[in-house]
């Protein structure tokens, strides 16, 4: 149960962090504190949905606590400021992507396992460990963040935009996920060498990491409609050798890096 004021306090906090006091705001200022109100609202409803129906324009005035002409002042329309907005739902937030936890695990894994990298059935039960971690941290990751559901809101919302904001939100959307892709795939050049692999001929790494965030895509939305299947589980050796589980989404990313790679003949033992 809410006790009396406690709503009150949390919408204040969206926007002041509790300086709560009307104070005339300059133009940068005014947009930003209604877009971060805006942000805060969709977060706390569940990110967002095909339509902005359920972003209430008069509580979103009210909890920032500017005029109600602001709006229409600062963008003109509601329509323009909803683009904005989705663009502003896409981009990561201050705290980071799930993609840095990725990146903290798999060096953890490296640098608890240096000891293994003196053999190639070291080095391969090391590359499988870190796939399994921190493909299992991602798929997680992406289907608790806000920023992919707003992706795919946004992937069905997109076409009924105008041309002009269609490529405006194509291209925030794109940014996002390159930024995304490019991280995983530093990390995973890295790890390669590390590893002792390289590419096949006629492979990028950066593809290999779109094709397995494409398939983890599919997967997450499978789980709505089939989610035995997604939870399906299998034991293969740890580092230890000892049995360790592996759930679908490092089993399908593996498969697909595994066609790609191949052991580097000039790596130095």
């Amino acid at each position: 149960m809410v006790e009396p004021g406690e709503s009150n306090h949390r919408e204040q906090t969206w926007v002041t962090g509790g300086a709560w006091r009307r104070r005339r705001l300059s133009e940068s200022d005014l947009r930003e504190r209604i877009l971060g109100t805006a942000v805060a609202m969709l977060t706390e409803s569940g990110g967002l949905t095909v339509s902005m129906a359920h972003l209430n324009m008069e509580e979103l005035i009210r909890i920032a606590d500017v005029p109600r002409s602001s709006v229409y002042r600062a963008w003109g329309s509601k329509e323009a400021f909803y683009i904005e907005l989705m663009e502003r739902m896409v981009a990561p937030g201050p705290e980071g992507s799930y993609a840095d936890d990725v990146v903290s695990i798999a060096h953890r894994v490296l640098d608890q396992n240096k000891q293994l990298l003196g053999t190639p059935q070291g080095r391969r039960a090391v590359l499988e460990e870190v796939v399994r971690s921190t493909v299992t941290q991602s798929f997680h990751g992406a289907a608790r963040s806000l920023a992919w559901r707003s992706f795919t809101a946004l992937a069905v919302a997109v076409p009924t935009l105008h041309d002009k904001d269609q490529q405006r939100i194509l291209a925030a959307m794109g940014a996002s996920h390159a930024g995304i892709i490019d991280q995983i795939t530093d990390l995973y050049a890295e790890l390669l060498m590390v590893v002792g692999m390289r590419m096949k001929a006629g492979f990028d790494l950066r593809t290999a990491i779109a094709t397995g965030s494409a398939t983890m895509d599919g997967l997450i939305r499978l789980s709505f409609t089939d989610p035995a299947t997604v939870a399906s589980r299998t034991l293969k050796p740890g580092l230890d050798g000892e049995p360790v589980e592996w759930e679908l989404p490092p089993m399908a990313f593996m498969a697909i890096l595994d066609a790609m790679i191949e052991p580097d003949p000039g790596f130095a033992e």
